[in-house]
């Protein structure tokens, strides 16, 4: 494991060789999340870096594919490289974490923190049919899809690509109690809707802007308000 660029944003890099497979290996049956770009799976570290990587066994690693007008791998690089590089500047709680980066073939890609609660489109396809709910599930996903979005654009990024598949679930949801964020854990083990840490993901069209946060404010507001249907 290498880091590598400047002292307020620096990269790790992890080797072909400290990225530990499922039995399975890659594979479809891994895959928790698909692009036009990339796919993502669940993927393990090896268990001496676990304390380097923040205690993250389990990781999302999101592998560049390459296109069928066969993208050359310099292509493919300097995608990874600058999604990368917004990944490193940013750090918040509704934020997904980035843990490195791997550039060693078949692992070319992004090592970040695995959501166990897949998307907010899940979440929402999940909840049973009839299910009523009181406003606290969407007051409380809406301040943190929000608390996420003013942080990207108070750092100078604006995201391009807000929507509910991007909206990532940290924990696994539970849909058998009531589902108001004051409920607690019942015997599956898994976290009410109304509490569930949603952390913005896929930074792949994000950009750097300069003097325009306020403009980037107002598309946010506009992204969240009609592409985040909840």
């Amino acid at each position: 494991m290498l880091s590598f660029g400047n002292t307020s944003s620096q990269l790790v890099e992890y080797q072909a060789c400290e990225i530990e497979l499922p039995d399975s290996g890659i594979s479809t049956d891994n895959i928790i999340g698909r692009g036009a770009t990339a796919w993502v799976y669940k993927i393990h570290l090896r268990a001496e870096l676990v304390d380097i990587a923040a205690r993250h066994r389990s990781v999302a690693f999101k592998r560049f594919l390459k296109g069928s007008n066969e993208v050359d791998d310099g292509e493919i690089l300097i995608k990874l490289k600058r999604e990368a590089e917004t990944l490193s500047n940013l750090s918040h709680p509704n934020i997904v974490k980035f843990i490195g980066v791997c550039y060693g073939k078949p692992f070319i890609g992004l090592l970040m923190t695995h959501c166990e609660g897949s998307s907010l489109t899940k979440v929402r396809s999940d909840i049973p049919a009839g299910t009523v709910l009181s406003t606290s599930p969407f007051i409380h996903w809406a301040k943190n899809i929000s608390d996420g979005m003013e942080y990207i654009t108070d750092q100078g990024f604006i995201h391009r690509d807000l929507r509910s598949d991007n909206i990532l679930v940290l924990e696994k949801p539970c849909y058998c109690i009531d589902t108001s964020p004051f409920s607690k854990k019942c015997s599956c083990g898994n976290v009410p809707i109304g509490k569930l840490r949603l952390m913005i993901g896929d930074f792949g069209d994000a950009r750097k802007i300069e003097g325009v946060v306020d403009a980037a404010r107002m598309l946010s507001f506009f992204f969240a308000s009609h592409k985040i249907k909840i």
